[in-house]
């Protein structure tokens, strides 16, 4: 780590040489989501964060909480979409669903599609489907395993199934359709 540190009184500022990320801390001010994973990243933990921003806070100026300058924002234009039929989106749902929609009538009998987590060690999938572009509500499940890695059973023929662990981003990837055929993929999860 190369790396420049600036101190001036109770605020800080910190520039890596290699990677030009920056982070600060101005006393009075929440900190930043930079300067939390940077605190993070230097052993500081959560709640010790979490009392720092407080204390902080509590140094804020009366006058800038109470006059505040009104910000023009843009509003956003979004392009409206049908919703898939057949199933509702509901955050509330512990069945760890995910609901596959091919859109613009891909080929069925080629069409291959791939749900996996990138970050993944094993480059296990945890949806593929060969073959076939029917929308459908798919419940995946892997066998989980004991510490040594081989399959948990009940009773030493039935394994033991649960829900994929996600490690980073999901990819959903669909294969050999047309050049303009896609699939819009709804992914229930718990954090």
């Amino acid at each position: 780590m190369r790396g420049g540190v600036k101190i001036d009184g109770d605020n800080w500022q910190y520039h890596c040489f290699n990677c030009s990320f920056k982070c600060g801390f101005k006393l009075g001010r929440n900190i930043s989501k930079k300067c939390r994973r940077f605190l993070s990243w230097c052993g500081m933990n959560d709640t010790d964060i979490s009392k720092w921003a407080m204390h902080s806070l509590q140094h804020k100026d009366l006058l800038d909480s109470i006059i505040t300058k009104k910000k023009q924002h843009a509003v956003p234009v979004f392009k409206e979409k049908e919703m898939p039929e057949g199933e509702l989106i509901y955050e509330g749902n512990s069945e760890h669903k995910v609901y596959i929609d091919y859109l613009d009538s891909p080929p069925a009998g080629t069409t291959d599609f791939t749900l996996s987590d990138e970050n993944d060690p094993a480059s296990e999938s945890i949806i593929n489907l060969a073959n076939g572009a029917t929308d459908q509500t798919i419940y995946p499940r892997r066998p989980l395993e004991t510490n040594d890695g081989t399959d948990l059973t009940y009773d030493g023929t039935r394994k033991v199934y649960g829900e994929y662990i996600v490690l980073g981003r999901l990819e959903a990837v669909i294969a050999q359709a047309n050049a303009n055929d896609l699939c819009m993929v709804s992914v229930w999860f718990e954090r």
